[in-house]
């Protein structure tokens, strides 16, 4: 249930994924590295790329139930292929 506080507090990678890395003042060879960066609004809000570090990238820190709202982001997930 607490997951994501647990690895908030003891994961120490702050490897964060290059796409994602803020290259506004870096060299021209470190700006071509942001090129892999999707803008989701270019692909209607969402779009699959990696935002957390390699070493818990994998995680799941949110599992949808069964009640309301959740039942149907649980389905959308289940139809992308997602583990629920």
């Amino acid at each position: 249930m607490y997951v994501a506080e647990e690895d908030a507090i003891n994961v120490k990678d702050d490897n964060v994924p290059p796409h994602l890395k803020n290259y506004e003042f870096a060299s021209k060879e470190d700006k071509e590295k942001k090129a892999g960066y999707k803008y989701p609004h270019n692909y209607g809000g969402y779009v699959e790329q990696q935002y957390l570090p390699d070493s818990i990238k994998n995680k799941v820190y949110y599992t949808p139930k069964d009640n309301g709202y959740e039942n149907v982001i649980k389905q959308i997930r289940k139809n992308k292929g997602k583990k629920v």
